[in-house]
């Protein structure tokens, strides 16, 4: 989406891809924003916002890189994650997750969120927990996020997609087609009742709170949407989906404008 966005005049957040490949620059004084291939659960997408618009802090073992090192990002990194949120006409969130590790309590419950799953060498069982996230607590922190979104730039649209590349492993310990299916339902679930919350009805009535149904797309619609991996969606049926992005959200004659009335300028992808 950052790609076909920019492609068509559209100011969206940096990507750091270097070709087709992944190596996700890990700088600690680059905005988290812009490192957002891990933030795949409300969780962290809460955690970043509430770091970055509220000065919350974490322990500094929760954030790690794609190379399994922990991130501990900087207060420059902060301020720059702010000031690009500050400037974001639209956020569009991917939510891909509903299981997460998580550090435990002094007791052993439930604590904070991991950002990734615990590298094998940092694991320990004794510090580290799995669980399922529930409905209700995907919807709350997508909740706090808009909150927190439009206390900053209250002209701000928020667009939610679910991914639909399954996950390829689970630690649940049922088979991993099953898990996968029980996540996508708890998230997807999580986003209709956030558009459906009281609190957040006037945004949504005036377009700034929008779901964009890639997912139900290609799982509905196409009859084979997949590569032979089984994970990714054939680039054929991405521009598709894209195109019909932009034929709801860009104004007529694609230039851009904001949800409901034109594009996303400025915007900002995460997940």
């Amino acid at each position: 989406l950052r790609l076909w966005l920019r492609a068509r005049g559209v100011a969206v957040n940096a990507d750091f891809r270097a070709g087709r490949s992944y190596p996700h620059v890990e700088d600690f004084h680059v905005p988290l924003l812009q490192c957002a291939a891990g933030l795949v659960n409300t969780c962290v997408l809460r955690q970043q916002l509430e770091w970055a618009l509220a000065g919350a802090s974490f322990p500094e073992d929760l954030w790690v890189s794609a190379h399994g090192e922990v991130a501990v990002p900087s207060e420059t990194a902060r301020r720059l994650t702010r000031e690009q949120l500050a400037r974001t006409d639209v956020l569009v969130l991917t939510l891909g997750l509903a299981e997460v590790w998580y550090k435990k309590g002094p007791g052993g419950e439930p604590g904070p969120v991991l950002w990734r799953a615990v590298p094998a060498h940092r694991f320990s069982p004794e510090t580290h927990g799995f669980r399922v996230t529930s409905v209700a607590e995907n919807a709350d922190n997508l909740e706090r996020v808009c909150g927190l979104m439009w206390a900053e730039r209250p002209s701000a649209t928020v667009v939610l997609t679910l991914s639909p590349i399954p996950m390829s492993a689970t630690f649940r310990g049922v088979a991993c087609v099953t898990a996968n299916a029980a996540s996508k339902a708890v998230l997807r679930a999580a986003v209709d009742e956030v558009m459906r919350r009281p609190a957040l009805a006037p945004q949504a009535a005036a377009g700034q709170l929008l779901y964009w149904p890639a997912y139900e797309m290609i799982k509905e619609v196409y009859p084979d949407p997949y590569l032979p991996d089984g994970r990714h969606v054939k680039p054929e049926i991405v521009q598709n989906v894209l195109r019909l992005f932009g034929k709801h959200y860009f104004a007529q004659g694609g230039s851009p404008g904001a949800p409901g009335t034109g594009t996303p300028a400025g915007a900002g992808d995460q997940g």
